[in-house]
C-alpha cells in the first residue's frame, strides 16, 4: 500500500475514532457553495459515501475538472451535499466545509480523489431524520455482523473438524486450531465460494486469530458493496 493510501486509511480511522460512523455507500451528489461569485458547474458531480455520520461524511469522487479541482482546493471551499438515504427514500442537504481531500493514485481510474467532509450546517429534521437512520443502519450492520460470523465459524468447524462451540475469536488459527498452510488455503477457498470474493493471500498470510479472519472477510464485504 503506498503512503498516500496509509495516510487516508488513518484518516479514515480518525474520523471514526472521532463521530459514530456508519460505513456504507450512498449515493451522493455535491457542488461547491461559496461566498461571492462561484464557480459554473455544469453538472453536480455524482458518487459514493464511504462513511457518514452525525458529524460528517467520507466519499469517493473522479473529478477532470481542473478548476473545479482547484476551486475545491481552496482553504474556504464549501460543498453543497445531496444524500440519500436509500432505506427511508429521503435526500437530506447539508452544507459542509473540506477537511481533506487525497489524490488515490496507482488506479485504473484517473482523477480519483477521496474526500473527508465536516457538516456546518443542516437543519433539526434533517439531523432527526439522520441520527435516527444511523442507529437503525448500525442495528442492522450488527446483526448481519452476527449471521457473517456464525456462517465462518461453521466453515472453520468443518474444515478443522473442531466442533464451533470450543473455539472463539480469540482462538489461533494455527497453534489451537491446527491450521496448516494447506487448511488455510482451503478455507480460503472455501470463503471465497461462499461470498462470492477473492482475497489477497498476502493479507491472509497476516490472519493470526477466528478473529482476525472474521474482520478481513467482513472488510471484503463491505468492498464488494462498494463496486
Amino acid at each position: 500500500m503506498s503512503s498516500n493510501n496509509n495516510a487516508l486509511s488513518f484518516k479514515l480511522k480518525l474520523e471514526k475514532r472521532r463521530h459514530e460512523r456508519l460505513i456504507k455507500a450512498l449515493p451522493i451528489e455535491f457542488d461547491l457553495s461559496m461566498n461571492g461569485p462561484a464557480y459554473n458547474c455544469e453538472k453536480k458531480y455524482s458518487s459514493k459515501t464511504i462513511n457518514i455520520g452525525l458529524g460528517g461524511v467520507s466519499f469517493y469522487a473522479t473529478i477532470n475538472d481542473n478548476v473545479f479541482l482547484k476551486e475545491l482546493m481552496r482553504e474556504k471551499a464549501n460543498l453543497d451535499l445531496s444524500i440519500h438515504l436509500l432505506e427511508k427514500n429521503i435526500v437530506i442537504n447539508p452544507r459542509s466545509k473540506i477537511v481533506w481531500i487525497y489524490n488515490l493514485k496507482g488506479l485504473p481510474v484517473k482523477n480519483k480523489y477521496a474526500l473527508g467532509v465536516s457538516f456546518i450546517e443542516m437543519n433539526e429534521a434533517e439531523k432527526k431524520i439522520l441520527s435516527s437512520y444511523l442507529k437503525e443502519m448500525s442495528t442492522l450492520k450488527h446483526e448481519e455482523s452476527i449471521k457473517n460470523r456464525k456462517k465462518i465459524k461453521q466453515t472453520l468447524s468443518i474444515i478443522t473438524r473442531v466442533d464451533e462451540d470450543y473455539f472463539s475469536e480469540d482462538t489461533l488459527i494455527r497453534e489451537e486450531l491446527g491450521i496448516d498452510s494447506l487448511m488455510a488455503m482451503e478455507t480460503l477457498a472455501a470463503i471465497e465460494t461462499i461470498y462470492n470474493i477473492e482475497i489477497d493471500e498476502n493479507k491472509a498470510f497476516e490472519i493470526v486469530s477466528v478473529g482476525d479472519m472474521m474482520c478481513l472477510i467482513e472488510e471484503y464485504l463491505e468492498r464488494k458493496k462498494h463496486k
